[in-house]
């Protein structure tokens, strides 16, 4: 593919090719011997199924004790990256519930949650924040997920998960960082407790601290939203 091309995909175009290229690498051959020639072709089969969202082949080889996190030697990435990019909800579960790492990195920096931001598969983003996916989490060119995001139902993913975590840290300076970026004030967590719900429960009985401020900075943008 020449030069000229590549620049004229577009952000959008690229992470297609970059998709093809993974279905061209995990289609390739193990160079193992022996017992880790077994071992390595049911790790790649297990890649292969992932990429392609094939459930059934997925629990079949974590069954058979194929290790969830084992890595290509073509690229260094695993089960969950493939699942992940291909946009595999479902099979991203399946292997989060084995014990998939959810912010294992490739050599870039890109970690899945990172890729399936990129590729705007919503159902892909929620299971991996529900998992515990750091969304603050820059690859080596500075860029997080939301940074890489191009739907609103994903940026609202990111934004309202970015929101929840800085109240749950007491990070006055990120909740208002989070809510000038969009984020919704009345957005909950996985249990449905909302953002101020969770500040309130940490608010002294009497006097002020960090988290009185947070509930002031919700209380603002729930009031600013509901004028619009």
């Amino acid at each position: 593919m020449g030069l000229g091309l590549v620049v004229g995909l577009g952000e959008a175009g690229l992470m297609r090719c970059f998709e093809a290229l993974l279905l061209l690498l995990v289609a390739g051959t193990c160079c193992a011997d022996g017992d880790d020639a077994v071992a390595g072709g049911a790790a790649h089969d297990l890649r292969a199924a992932a990429l392609s969202g094939d459930l059934q082949l997925v629990e079949q080889g974590l069954a058979d004790g194929v290790a969830v996190d084992a890595v290509s030697e073509e690229d260094g990435l695993t089960a969950l990256f493939y699942a992940a990019v291909g946009g595999h909800g479902a099979v991203v579960e399946a292997l989060l519930k084995a014990g998939a790492d959810v912010d294992r990195s490739d050599k870039n920096g890109n970690r899945p949650l990172l890729m399936g931001a990129s590729m705007n598969h919503t159902h892909v983003v929620a299971a991996l924040l529900a998992a515990g996916a750091k969304v603050n989490s820059p690859n080596a060119k500075g860029n997080t997920a939301l940074d890489v995001s191009s739907t609103d139902e994903v940026k609202a993913l990111l934004l309202d998960h970015r929101l929840i975590t800085a109240v749950v840290k007491g990070d006055l300076a990120l909740v208002k960082a989070a809510l000038a970026g969009g984020a919704n004030p009345e957005c909950t967590n996985r249990e449905g407790a909302s953002a101020q719900t969770l500040a309130e429960g940490k608010t002294p009985w009497s006097g002020k601290n960090v988290y009185t401020d947070i509930v002031a900075a919700l209380k603002a943008a729930g009031s600013a939203k509901k004028e619009l």
